[in-house]
């Protein structure tokens, strides 16, 4: 409960203010804690991907994918959902600081296509498993612009029991195995 209303003030304190007020959120834990459980069940209660949110895996997404969607597409979302931000090259991530900070823009420039700029006001919710990782990429830059840094632990195995029998349920399987 404690994680899902930090993120869900986040949320209505940028839709409130015309997404001036983004206090980014880091879900952070150990493999298996239910940290993008969170934000998937987030993005739901949002509504449709790419309609009320978009979702990047930061492990297969590059700089210049990045730029392109955030350049080009017509219509983007209010809310940016990373997966395992942490576990990507910084070089692949620097275009994330000009939108999470007090710009809320998207640069590139070269010689072949000159400059391009476009506003991205967008609120970011992110996992990261290793948190001190996070900490010491691009020397403290991304995570700089994170409000919220929100632990997520292991399930209880009282917790991880209504779960595994959720989703047993669920699939009408027999619930026995659970021990």
């Amino acid at each position: 409960e404690h994680q899902i209303k930090i993120l869900h003030s986040a949320i209505i304190a940028a839709k409130e203010s015309d997404f001036d007020n983004r206090f980014h959120c880091v879900l952070y834990g150990e493999p298996g804690c239910g940290k993008s459980q969170c934000l998937i069940s987030t993005g739901h209660m949002l509504g449709k991907e790419g309609e009320a949110y978009m979702k990047l895996d930061a492990t297969s997404t590059t700089e210049a994918g990045a730029q392109k969607i955030l350049l080009n597409n017509v219509f983007l979302p209010r809310v940016l959902i990373i997966e395992e931000i942490e576990k990507t090259d910084e070089k692949s991530l620097r275009w994330l600081l000009g939108i999470l900070d007090q710009r809320a823009e998207i640069r590139k420039c070269n010689y072949r296509i000159g400059q391009q700029c476009r506003d991205v006001k967008m609120l970011c919710l992110a996992t990261v498993n290793d948190i001190h990782l996070f900490k010491r990429a691009m020397s403290g830059a991304l995570h700089s612009r994170f409000a919220h840094e929100i632990h997520c632990p292991r399930p209880s195995r009282i917790e991880m029991f209504k779960i595994l029998e959720r989703e047993v349920l669920k699939s009408k399987g027999r619930t026995e195995w659970i021990e």
